[in-house]
């Protein structure tokens, strides 16, 4: 039988972002499921009551079995949240001195955009098998796709976190239509400036550039809310929020 509370998957969710999500979520009821590859952050999953699972977005077996169960578990999936990303630790344009230049990570791309891919070509499975012979009178099905607003301008020090935010949100703009006219899955992204989280500097705090976490999960939340629409870029600033 399917909970009559709202289930909530979020890639990335013991960190940053992605938990302060969670915890909003569970505050208002919904049944939380946090999938991240740190398992000794899981403790925070349990600190909000939400259920932990160890998976590496890069693995799309993990992946599905995290889906797979919460779906046992529940027997609904309302709300995804494709949020794991990681930063561009290197400097690209480092001049290599060896005689043939080593293999390249593209950790970023695999994780940042082709882990978001596979979240969403897994979040419109669970989607659909919860609405077959569904009951559920609420069922809303709701993506949303973690991008950054590098997806919207050009930042050449990171060209690589910059063309995976680009592509997520071109892909996020290529499946809305198909999504909600096949599905009713409403598929959106959010675009946020910096936002200050603990792994930010206390010193970050200051900056007027820096997004509060609070906006970020009110953006959210209104996506996720039935008044939310489909198909919407949100550009997220400290100086205010717009579509794109």
């Amino acid at each position: 039988m399917a909970s009559t509370s709202k289930v909530a998957l979020i890639t990335g969710g013991a960190a940053g972002i992605g938990y302060a999500v969670a915890a909003m979520l569970a505050t208002k009821g919904w049944l939380v499921n946090i999938v991240d590859i740190d398992q000794e952050k899981g403790v925070v999953a349990a600190s909000i009551g939400a259920t932990f699972y160890k998976a590496d977005v890069r693995d799309y077996h993990s992946l599905r079995n995290a889906f797979d169960d919460t779906m046992k578990r529940h027997s609904r999936l309302d709300f995804v949240f494709a949020n794991a990303g990681i930063t561009d630790p290197r400097n690209f344009y480092e001049a290599q001195t060896s005689t043939l230049p080593p293999e390249p990570s593209l950790a970023l791309l695999d994780i940042n955009l082709k882990g978001a891919v596979t979240c969403t070509y897994l979040a419109q499975y669970y989607f659909r098998l919860c609405k077959q012979g569904s009951q559920l009178a609420d069922f809303d099905p709701t993506l949303v796709i973690m991008s950054s607003i590098a997806g919207l301008e050009v930042y050449s020090p990171i060209p690589l976190y910059t063309a995976a935010k680009h592509g997520l949100v071109a892909f996020a703009r290529a499946i809305a239509t198909p999504f909600k006219e096949s599905d009713g899955i409403r598929v959106s992204c959010i675009c946020p400036g910096p936002v200050f989280t603990e792994k930010r500097k206390p010193s970050d705090a200051d900056r007027l550039d820096m997004v509060p976490m609070e906006t970020v999960c009110n953006v959210v939340s209104e996506l996720i809310s039935p008044g939310g629409g489909f198909g919407r870029c949100l550009r997220v600033l400290s100086t205010g929020i717009s579509d794109v």
